[in-house]
């Protein structure tokens, strides 16, 4: 019994070394995968960048790595990124969808999807947001006006030292949410902190060794515990709170005169509420907001939090 036990294993073993050899004979070269795990043992867990570096000035400016049994072909060096994205920019403006991303949004929304959903998602959101100011001089009064409540806060803490990532975040938040939603929060509801805790945690996880299992292996991940669980309910809560901010807009809109991306968002569904094939339905509106007050809030206060350190570390260029 034991015995054919460790046939088997063995058996199994050589199929997915064979199957996984198959695989990179098309591909660019790159480090030799291990069966099962692929190359996720050779990546720092902590500063990945540092391997795909290394693996760069190894291979060349074109290389593979295997995430498990999934080959992933890595770009490296800025010539090489100018030639794919600029030079044919029609054969990479897919994004490839990970299994995390995929659960979490269905391929739904602005950021995480591709073909036509994603075109008419893109171009509605950059029409209509800037119609209401992004990128334009009319949206500096808010954005002052958020400062304004940012430096307040800072002036209250009496010189003390504190960590300013929470209120700068909430600062930035409120910019995103006053053009989708056309208010703003009040930065010490425990509401609005708890929602920003829940990004923080979910951008946290993205740079972690889960992440990178998760989507090398999601159909076993998915029954085992883990952090990568908690990432989950994160998402459905946050989606949970802006589908109740889209429902309190359905009930208090004037479909003549929109206030925010939202009206305008649901004008559009009515628009096309004949239309089966529209792209435009309540889910991917909560997807596309959700895309907008994640990846918006993210992305801006970690640059301005990265300023702030480096005014304090170089006062004399602060």
């Amino acid at each position: 019994m034991l015995s054919t036990i460790l046939v088997g294993l063995i058996t199994f073993l050589f199929y997915l070394v064979i199957s996984t050899w198959r695989k990179k004979q098309n591909l660019p070269p790159g480090p030799t995968p291990w069966p099962i795990v692929g190359n996720l043992p050779q990546i720092d867990q902590l500063a990945p960048y540092k391997t795909f570096t290394e693996l760069g000035e190894k291979y060349g400016s074109v290389y593979t790595i295997f995430f498990g049994w999934k080959p992933t072909v890595v770009l490296y060096g800025y010539d090489t990124l100018t030639e794919a994205l600029v030079g044919q920019a029609d054969d990479f403006s897919g994004r490839a969808i990970l299994s995390v991303f995929e659960r979490i949004t269905q391929n739904k929304g602005l950021v995480f999807s591709n073909g036509p959903h994603w075109f008419h998602q893109r171009r509605f959101s950059l029409t209509t947001l800037r119609n209401f100011g992004m990128g334009k001089k009319s949206i500096e009064e808010r954005v002052v006006e958020e400062a304004k409540c940012l430096t307040d806060l800072f002036k209250a803490r009496n010189g003390k030292p504190f960590n300013p990532g929470p209120e700068v975040t909430a600062a930035v938040s409120n910019v995103i949410c006053s053009v989708v939603f056309g208010d703003r929060f009040d930065t010490e509801d425990k509401t609005f902190q708890t929602l920003h805790t829940m990004i923080n945690e979910n951008l946290t996880f993205l740079g972690r060794r889960g992440f990178q299992i998760y989507n090398a292996f999601p159909e076993i991940m998915q029954w085992l515990p883990g952090e990568h669980h908690k990432i989950f309910q994160n998402a459905t809560m946050l989606q949970t709170f802006l589908r109740g901010l889209i429902d309190n807009h359905v009930l208090t809109r004037d479909a003549n005169c929109p206030r925010d991306f939202v009206d305008s968002f649901l004008n559009k569904i009515d628009e096309e509420a004949n239309d089966p094939s529209s792209h435009f339905t309540m889910e991917s509106l909560t997807m596309t907001t959700f895309n907008l007050f994640i990846a918006g809030t993210g992305t801006t206060s970690s640059t301005i939090r990265w300023a702030i350190k480096f005014m304090l570390e170089y006062p004399d260029i602060q």
